[in-house]
């Protein structure tokens, strides 16, 4: 009795963690859309070779997701918000804007739309869930064993192109580093392993009936350290914070479900 009572307070806890990871999720890509509507940042790619006239359809897509997201980070009606947030992103990322970031996004609305779903579904939708940003990790770090990646040149050429040419806020005590092939060699190798040693983790975790503690933070950790050095040396700062927002929820193994 004390041992259900205890696995149903831990579900209970365990749900309030996922809503609560679901309006940050929201929160998040509505700051993405309010940058991108006040910067012009991908809104220029909704055009394309549509006519002109279609601009105001751009305009509707783009207020019609806002809103939604919006409602989503309010917490109201979720599964329908879900459903219509997943839409209007799919339309963008089908007809206008074909990023995986937005692929991305319309899978993890799938996700967060079977939040509410009994204890036992929600058990399976977290092993999903830790399957899935496993699996992109592991992608990820597949990708980069490619010898053009492995050399450093591609990051060498990329970091000097934002440093020399856009600009880029890097510490003057940095410099120096980021102007050695050498230093990004070591890069690309990290990037790598890191990302491997991730995507274990995180198989680890979700597959394991009991993962130990320190699993989680070093995931954590690892998670922190590959988007924040995409962010500072790369210029990729925006998908990083779903990713490690999705990291620390599946940190910790999801309580089993009572038997019935």
């Amino acid at each position: 009795m004390y041992a259900e009572a205890a696995t149903d307070a831990a579900a209970c806890a365990e749900r309030r963690r996922m809503r609560r990871a679901r309006r940050q999720f929201a929160a998040l890509w509505l700051v993405h859309d309010g940058i991108d509507w006040l910067w012009q940042g991908s809104l220029p790619l909704f055009l394309g070779p549509l006519p002109q006239s279609f601009q105001l359809l751009r305009g509707l897509l783009v207020a019609a997701r806002l809103s939604r997201q919006a409602a989503g980070g309010l917490g109201i009606a979720p599964a329908g918000v879900c459903s219509v947030a997943r839409l209007a992103r799919g339309l963008q990322a089908i007809y206008f804007t074909p990023l995986n970031d937005f692929t991305y996004v319309c899978v993890m609305w799938t996700f967060w739309a079977l939040v509410e779903a009994p204890q036992s579904s929600r058990f399976a939708l977290r092993r999903c869930m830790g399957l899935q940003v496993a699996w992109i990790y592991f992608a990820s770090a597949l990708l980069k064993l490619s010898p053009t990646w492995l050399s450093g040149s591609h990051l060498w050429v990329r970091q000097q192109h934002l440093f020399e040419h856009l600009g880029w806020p890097l510490p003057q005590c940095l410099r120096p580093l980021v102007q050695s092939l050498a230093v990004a060699r070591a890069e690309a190798f990290c990037g790598v392993a890191a990302e491997a040693a991730l995507a274990a983790l995180l198989l680890h975790i979700s597959l394991r009936r009991q993962a130990r503690p320190w699993c989680g933070r070093l995931a954590c950790a690892l998670a922190l350290a590959v988007h924040g050095a995409g962010a500072l040396l790369g210029n990729v700062w925006f998908f990083g914070p779903s990713m490690l927002l999705q990291v620390v929820l599946l940190s910790r193994p999801p309580p089993r479900p009572s038997p019935p």
